[in-house]
């Protein structure tokens, strides 16, 4: 039996596969041979089996429109603001100016945050150097930093030594020869009275643009405190030592320690206790820098989420808003303040941010600082606005 057996698997070995024939490929060999008809064609597709489906139309017809009114909305802002870079190019940059005079610059203040920064960097910037006008950028931490940085800046027009303009020569006497050729400005003391108006921080013509409601409030916010006030000296950070090795409660001491120093200096920088008095105005000499205002707005919340949606297809009304306003302080055309209506110039603004509380951090800074209440009318009668 297992002899048999033996026998029977050798022979399957030898015998070729390929001489079985299936029974699929006899059929079809069989088909083919007896009845010599050709095989079955393919059914011809029309042009509906090429028409998508009702939810693929959808989708393609809202993709296909979105992407259609963004390229246009791209291509109309680029438009625009070449527009306003040509206009500012022309009327400003391309002007002679005299060989003595002091090239024209602004504060540029923006509110806490990256969206402000990106706001001027996007819109504003183009225009302000296309019209070869100098700025600077404050980009403060957190809400209250910005108004304490104007605030310092009107305390060091107040304490800064002015530039005191040449002599006069003495009137002409027939009596006394002194006065027939008076003595000149030689080079070296102009030189010397120029470099230090060079060097000084205030400079009572450079104006304070404002990038969105939030900062235009600190600005003048700022810019009353430090009119109202007496300047007071910068209290000193307190430093903490930090501790060696890595013991846990040590190093928990030491950042709640840290975090006590921040809040003291924070309470001490942003929130000094000042005597506001009308009479302390009159300790600033000369004018008060313009302010301007730039719109910008800044959807954040839930409440904002629809116009955040919407504003990416209307940048070109946005960069035409902004491009009026950039251009308009570019051609230094001012006005005097006036409360009843430049106090609230954000407030349209200011709605499309979330709703908040009349006492908060952002308001006030905390208990023990004063609600904002408006302008002063001591501050307001100085003031004046780009228009």
């Amino acid at each position: 039996m297992i002899a048999r057996g033996l026998l029977q698997s050798s022979l399957r070995r030898r015998t070729p596969t390929t001489l079985l024939p299936t029974r699929r490929w006899s059929s079809t060999l069989n088909e083919s041979t007896t009845s010599g008809a050709p095989a079955t064609e393919e059914k011809k597709k029309s042009y509906k089996d090429w028409i998508p489906s009702r939810g693929w139309q959808i989708f393609w017809g809202l993709t296909s429109g979105l992407i259609t009114i963004a390229v246009y909305d791209s291509r109309r802002l680029e438009s625009i603001q070449n527009d306003f870079i040509e206009r500012a190019r022309v009327q400003f940059a391309q002007q002679p100016s005299g060989i003595l005079e002091r090239p024209r610059k602004v504060i540029v203040c923006v509110s806490a945050g990256d969206n402000g920064k990106a706001w001027f960097e996007s819109y504003v910037k183009p225009v302000f150097d296309a019209a070869a006008l100098d700025y600077t950028v404050l980009v403060p931490d957190k809400a209250g930093h910005l108004r304490a940085k104007v605030r310092q800046h009107v305390w060091e027009g107040k304490t800064q030594k002015p530039v005191l303009a040449p002599p006069p020569p003495p009137p002409f006497s027939v009596w006394s020869p002194s006065t027939w050729w008076p003595k000149k400005e030689s080079p070296e003391e102009f030189i010397l009275r120029m470099s230090e108006g060079m060097v000084q921080k205030y400079h009572a013509e450079d104006g304070i643009i404002a990038i969105g409601p939030e900062a235009y409030q600190e600005v003048l916010q700022g810019i009353q405190l430090g009119l109202l006030s007496v300047p007071t000296e910068a209290p000193e950070k307190r430093y903490v030592l930090q501790p060696q090795g890595t013991d846990n409660k040590a190093l928990a001491e030491y950042e709640k320690e840290v975090a006590e120093a921040n809040a003291e200096y924070e309470r001490g920088w942003v929130y000094p206790e000042l005597e506001l008095r009308a009479e302390n105005v009159d300790g600033l000499p000369g004018p008060v820098p313009t302010v301007g205002y730039i719109p910008a707005r800044h959807f954040v919340g839930w409440i904002g989420f629809g116009k955040r949606i919407g504003n990416w297809f209307r940048r070109r009304e946005v960069g035409k808003e902004v491009g009026e306003a950039a251009l308009m302080i570019c051609g230094n055309n001012q006005r005097p303040f006036d409360a009843n209506v430049d106090v609230t110039v954000g407030v349209k603004d200011v709605r499309n941010y979330e709703v908040r509380e009349k006492g908060t951090e952002y308001e006030n800074g905390g208990s023990e600082w004063k609600v904002w209440d408006g302008i002063d009318n001591t501050v307001a009668s100085r003031l004046r606005v780009y228009a």
